[in-house]
């Protein structure tokens, strides 16, 4: 590697090290996420050194600001009239980081190695386990082990592992609100495709419908990840939001992690007494929700893309999808079809 090479590699991580630093302070503010999906996006390495940084982190312990270099600070840090240490004693913080980034990486070669060894340790047993789904029209309410209740929705399947210091949902397609029990030592995350939410005790919900992956708050705090994505390509740095009642978010393989929006508590979960709120939500989304409620197969034809970009926003209520389709016709440039029994085509209209 040459010389320049190896201060732009240096670089890379003395940033990656001052955003850990602020994503750590309570997920940073709007706008330094903003700030760092733009400094994500300046250079394909940086994704790598903030992978590396977080790594280290979370192996040898937090970083403090004193740690951090005063010129990878933002202006409003430093006092004003104050000069920026450009101290050597200022920069040992970094140097500790490469160190452990270094460190963190030959100890992950050793593991990858020790296990084609065949000389991994055991996975962990769950202290419970289960597997819950429904088929279509169908509602399911879950007492899990811990006191947690589950709604599941129509079509959907939950899967359920609790440890000892962590409890483990996988929502493998559907819909369901989660009704936490407040348990500090093992927080609670549902997973759904590449998004994880995690809690404590509060109460959310999670869908994965179309290939979209919302989550919504309706008590308490909710933290949401998903990989950085760019036009589908995910690398091993997350994003993350904290959510508080009435916030919720959207990612998809595509674009990613959205910023969150307000909504009415209220609406959170509403799915469960049959009323469907979309607030600028995909014909695809809107479409799989009555397919779920629906006996006859209900599936969207239309393969030149001109329905892909309408969104559907309000409030349906109950569960007659004849309704509920004539609606979207009446909203949108569509077609309801039914080619033969049991299946119903949605189509541009001509």
């Amino acid at each position: 590697m040459s010389r320049q090479s190896e201060q732009n590699v240096e670089q890379s991580l003395r940033e990656a090290h001052a955003w850990v630093l602020r994503l750590e302070e309570a997920g940073g503010s709007a706008f330094d996420q903003w700030r760092f999906r733009q400094w994500l996006a300046q250079d394909p390495q940086h994704a790598d050194a903030y992978d590396r940084a977080l790594t280290a982190v979370q192996a040898f312990g937090h970083l403090s600001r004193a740690d951090i270099d005063n010129d990878l600070l933002p202006m409003s840090d430093v006092a004003e009239g104050q000069p920026r240490d450009t101290s050597r004693s200022s920069r040992f913080g970094f140097a500790g980081l490469a160190v452990a980034a270094a460190l963190i990486l030959t100890f992950t070669t050793t593991l990858v190695i020790r296990s084609n060894d065949g000389l991994s340790p055991s996975p962990a047993v769950p202290t419970y386990a289960a597997t819950f789904e429904t088929v279509s029209g169908e509602s399911q309410q879950v007492v899990l082990q811990d006191g947690s209740t589950v709604s599941l929705g129509p079509e959907s399947v939950l899967s359920v592992k609790y440890f000892a210091s962590s409890r483990q949902l996988i929502l493998e397609r559907g819909l369901g609100f989660f009704d936490v029990a407040k348990d500090a030592s093992r927080p609670f995350s549902v997973s759904t495709d590449s998004l994880v939410a995690t809690a404590v005790g509060t109460a959310f919900d999670v869908r994965n419908s179309a290939g979209v992956f919302r989550v919504a708050v309706a008590e308490g705090t909710v933290d949401v990840s998903y990989p950085l994505t760019t036009n589908y390509s995910q690398s091993d740095a997350r994003l993350q939001e904290r959510l508080v009642a009435g916030d919720t978010v959207a990612a998809n393989r595509k674009d990613g992690l959205q910023s969150p929006v307000s909504t009415s508590a209220d609406d959170v979960g509403a799915w469960r007494q049959q009323r469907w709120v979309y607030r600028g939500a995909s014909i695809a989304e809107f479409v799989a929700d009555l397919d779920r409620n629906s006996a006859a197969t209900i599936k969207i034809e239309d393969p030149t893309h001109l329905l892909s970009d309408l969104r559907i926003s309000g409030v349906f209520r109950g569960a007659d999808t004849e309704e509920h389709l004539s609606a979207l016709a009446s909203i949108h440039p569509v077609s309801i079809e039914r080619p033969e029994d049991g299946l119903v085509l949605i189509q541009p209209r001509n």
